[in-house]
C-alpha cells in the first residue's frame, strides 16, 4: 500500500505541471457549459419580462356628436377597441384633444378628461361605456364607448381634428385621429 502511494506521488511530482493543464481545462469547459446556460436563461427571463411589458392598440369602430336639444349641450361619443397584448393586467385612462382653428386661422387645441356616462337620453341607455379607469387582463380586449362633452366655447371655431389618446400606467400612449364624427339629436 505504501508502495502505491509513493508510485502516485511521484508520477504527480513528475507531472504536476500536466495534471494541472487537465484540471484547468476541465474548469474552462465547465466555465463555458455555464455561461452558455446562464445566457439562454437570461433570454428566456428577459422574454417573459418583455412580454409583461406594456403592449396595447386602439381602435376607432365609430363616432358620434349628439345634440341634446332641451339643454343645447353637445357630446361626443367614439366606440372604440382596446387591445391589452402584455402578458400582465394594466390599466388605462383617456383624455380627448380637440384641435381647431381659431379666426386668425392659427390652430390650438384643448384636452378633455373622460365624463362618466350619466346622460339621460334614450340613445344613450343602450351603449355600454368605459369607466374612468380602463383596466384590462393580460391579453384581453374590450369594445365600448367613451363620452366626452364638448365645450360651449368651441361651438363656433372649426374642428381640425379630435386625437383620443389612451394612456397606460407606464405613460405609454396610444392615439387615434378622428376627422369625421357623424351628427345625431335627441329631440326630448
Amino acid at each position: 500500500m505504501k508502495e502505491s502511494l509513493t508510485k502516485l506521488e511521484d508520477f504527480f511530482n513528475h507531472h504536476s505541471v500536466i495534471v494541472l493543464g487537465i484540471i484547468a481545462v476541465l474548469t474552462l469547459i465547465c466555465s463555458i457549459v455555464y455561461n452558455l446556460i446562464f445566457k439562454k436563461t437570461y433570454k428566456i427571463s428577459k422574454s417573459d419580462y418583455d412580454k409583461k411589458l406594456s403592449n396595447f392598440s386602439v381602435y376607432l369602430i365609430n363616432a358620434f356628436r349628439l345634440t341634446i336639444k332641451k339643454s343645447s349641450k353637445k357630446y361626443l361619443f367614439f366606440n372604440i377597441t382596446i387591445s391589452n397584448k402584455a402578458t400582465a393586467k394594466y390599466t388605462y385612462v383617456s383624455t380627448l384633444e380637440i384641435e381647431y382653428i381659431r379666426d386668425d386661422n392659427s390652430k390650438e387645441s384643448i384636452i378633455l378628461d373622460y365624463v362618466s356616462a350619466d346622460l339621460e337620453s334614450p340613445l344613450v341607455q343602450k351603449l355600454t361605456f368605459f369607466s374612468n379607469e380602463i383596466r384590462l387582463d393580460e391579453k384581453d380586449s374590450e369594445s365600448k364607448w367613451l363620452l366626452y362633452e364638448f365645450p360651449n366655447i368651441l361651438k363656433s371655431y372649426r374642428i381640425s381634428k379630435y386625437v383620443i389618446k389612451i394612456r397606460d400606467i407606464d405613460g405609454n400612449v396610444e392615439t387615434v385621429d378622428v376627422f369625421l364624427i357623424k351628427d345625431i339629436k335627441d329631440e326630448n
